[in-house]
């Protein structure tokens, strides 16, 4: 560690994570938000997964299976793509503060790790996007 790190330098630090940092709360929000989703798609899954062959008055309803399962697949790479946002995200508050304590400059290391976690963000953001479309395409089909 560099001795010479001052008080005023590690306020430039503070300053520069806070934007990290808001997407930080963001990315975790959207992803609760996710699971909260996911968790009722999986239970009409179940639902549908327990419907009989047999049961001649529902059994036509388990023909929405592969769109449930298509719906249940988009969450899970959505989820997964914040997850790696919110990675790259705390990644890039780590990095700014260790090399402001060592006093190097992290300039380009930090443009590139906040692009790549808003990329992997807008990746995130646009799974969900087509999940949300499958989802409301169903309820139009249902209703």
């Amino acid at each position: 560690m560099d001795p010479t790190v001052t008080i005023d330098r590690l306020t430039d630090v503070i300053n520069h994570a806070t934007a990290p940092s808001f997407l930080l709360g963001a990315v975790a929000g959207f992803i609760a938000i996710m699971f909260a989703r996911m968790d009722s798609v999986v239970n009409r899954l179940r639902q549908l997964n327990a419907i009989e062959e047999t049961d001649k008055g529902r059994s036509r309803l388990r023909l929405d299976l592969p769109r449930v399962e298509h719906r249940v697949r988009l969450l899970h790479r959505a989820i997964f793509m914040g997850l790696l946002s919110g990675i790259a995200a705390t990644l890039l508050v780590i990095f700014a503060f260790l090399f402001a304590f060592m006093n190097v400059t992290h300039v380009y290391s930090a443009g590139v790790m906040f692009l790549a976690s808003l990329g992997l963000l807008a990746v995130s953001l646009s799974l969900f996007a087509r999940e949300v479309m499958i989802a409301l395409s169903e309820y139009e089909r249902f209703s």
